[in-house]
């Protein structure tokens, strides 16, 4: 089983109603069954992993992953000009 947790930091952007919405279990979910359009180094080793999300969006999902354990540091709906920033 995959053992995925979900920092404080990845909620703390977020209202009542969107961190009820954007629950761990949907950004598992995504982790586990979507397949990445793009995986990128950052300088501090976490993995930045960009999916295509509802409604012809992208999500940008911060993950650091250790040896037993990956961890959900934070997530991004993109905007237009992010989306297009990744792109190049």
């Amino acid at each position: 089983m995959h053992d995925i947790e979900i920092t404080d930091h990845a909620l703390f952007r977020l209202n009542e109603k969107q961190r009820r919405v954007y629950e761990g279990d949907i950004l598992k979910d995504i982790l586990l069954n979507s397949n990445p359009i793009e995986i990128c180094k950052q300088n501090n080793n976490n993995l930045a992993v960009i999916y295509l999300y509802k409604k012809n969006k992208k999500i940008k999902i911060v993950v650091r992953i250790t040896f037993n354990k990956i961890y959900i540091v934070t997530f991004y709906i993109l905007n237009k000009l992010q989306e297009q920033k990744v792109g190049k």
